[in-house]
This record gives C-alpha cells, sequence and structure tokens, in this order.
C-alpha cells in the first residue's frame, strides 16, 4: 500500500481494494497507512455504516460536517458561513451550489433553497458536485481517500465513489476502501487498481508468529488430561 502511495504522489491515481473477514484486522492496517505516509496530506474519511444504508451519501455527510465544522449548537448564519468557505476553498461557484450544500447537510436557511427538482435530479447533482469538489482538492496536493465497510455502503455513495475512481488515473488520489466481501467489479479499474485480501493465519504461521513475538520465553508441555481424553497441550512462561 507504501508503494502505491508512492505512486499516488507522482500523480498516477491509485485504488486499493482491501478485504477480509471481520476483525481479521483490516482496519488497523489502513491506520498503519495513514500514519506512515505523514501529516502532509488531506485525509478523507468515510465510514459507512449498517443503520444508514438506506440514507443517501450519509459517510459524505458526517465527513463534511466534521470538515467544516458544523455543530447543532450553531446558528443557520453561523453554518452558512462555513459552508460557502468550503465551496470557495473547493472552487465551487457559491451561488450556484450553496442550495444544494444546505439541502445535503439538512442547513435550514429558507434564502437557500433548491428549486424544484425530482429526487434523482438532485441526486445527481449532488454526486457531480462532490466529484468536482473532490478532484479539485488533488490540484492542491496528494489527497487520501478511506472508505471502511463497503458491506454496509448506500447505493448513492457508491455511485459517487465509481465516479471518481474513473477519474483519477493522473491524479495525486487514492482510494484506500475495505470490505469483507469481495468487491463488485465496478470498484476495479484497469490500470491502476490494487485488490489485497486478508486471509487467516494457518496453524504454522500461528506457532511461527507466536515464537517470534516471545522467543524463548514459552516452552510446550503436554501431558494426559485423562484416560478418555487426548493428550491436551498448553504454554507456560518460563518468566
Amino acid at each position: 500500500m507504501l508503494s502505491r502511495w508512492r505512486r499516488t504522489a507522482d500523480s498516477e491515481g491509485q485504488v486499493v481494494l482491501l478485504s477480509g473477514d471481520a476483525g481479521i484486522g483490516k482496519s488497523r492496517l489502513v491506520q498503519s497507512t495513514r500514519d506512515r505516509i505523514g501529516a502532509e496530506v488531506a485525509v478523507l474519511r468515510y465510514q459507512c455504516s449498517p443503520l444508514h444504508q438506506d440514507t443517501a451519501l450519509f459517510p459524505v455527510i458526517q465527513q463534511l460536517m466534521k470538515s467544516i465544522g458544523l455543530v447543532g449548537e450553531q446558528s443557520i448564519a453561523d453554518k452558512l458561513a462555513k459552508a460557502q468557505q468550503w465551496l470557495q476553498m473547493g472552487g465551487l461557484d457559491v451561488a450556484e451550489h450553496l442550495p444544494l450544500v444546505c439541502h445535503l447537510l439538512q442547513i435550514k436557511s429558507p434564502e437557500h433553497r433548491l428549486p424544484d427538482a425530482s429526487p434523482h435530479q438532485i441526486r445527481d447533482r449532488l454526486v457531480a458536485l462532490l466529484s468536482t469538489q473532490f478532484m479539485n482538492l488533488t490540484k492542491f496536493g496528494p489527497v487520501l481517500a478511506i472508505v471502511e465497510d463497503v458491506q454496509w455502503i448506500d447505493p448513492t455513495m457508491e455511485n459517487l465513489l465509481i465516479d471518481v475512481l474513473g477519474s483519477i488515473e493522473h491524479a495525486q488520489a487514492m482510494i484506500l476502501a475495505t470490505n469483507r466481501d469481495a468487491f463488485s467489479p465496478r470498484w476495479h479499474v484497469a490500470g491502476y487498481t490494487t485488490n489485497l485480501r486478508l486471509e487467516r493465519l494457518s496453524g504454522a504461521d500461528s506457532r511461527r508468529l507466536i515464537q517470534a513475538i516471545a522467543g524463548n520465553r514459552l516452552s510446550r508441555i503436554c501431558r494426559p488430561a485423562s484416560r478418555r481424553a487426548p493428550r491436551a497441550c498448553r504454554s507456560i512462561s518460563r518468566n
């Protein structure tokens, strides 16, 4: 994953798809990678949730509220100011896009209501806006987008990410996604996708890992458990 990040820094966009069973260490590996690439990097974290699979763009909403700095007790004027600043920093037209952002983040401003449009049209406009904002961000430096637990992703969020995946080949961007299941073919972009699968350790690998950590501090003692049961083995510490 670090080698793929080095390519990203050279404007070779990368997609890394990490899959494996629950609890096998995907998040730990992602965090380790994040820690090692340094602090001078724009990191966007999207956490999918089993409770919000029917909420369009839920991971984006959570990430934006944190990134923009929106909290419940703020006034509408304060929220509008922060949303405007976010649009300006992303090189986006405030007058055109602020009503969409207010709709997405539920900023109840009577002056910034969306014109009449179908839910499908609104979703398409949001996907286009967020995709453009992401690509604009890559012009200022490398961007790492972490998407965790794709098995719970909502359809609109997935469409957004698929749209972004097709645009990052020559951008300073890496999409690092985790999934308990295998990723669908939609996530695989020929030429810059790396598919990694974490498997459980075999018995031999587990013993080698224990030996590497414990060294000669552990000894294996086998003793008969009972006449009816097979011989039982236990490990004890010499210390």
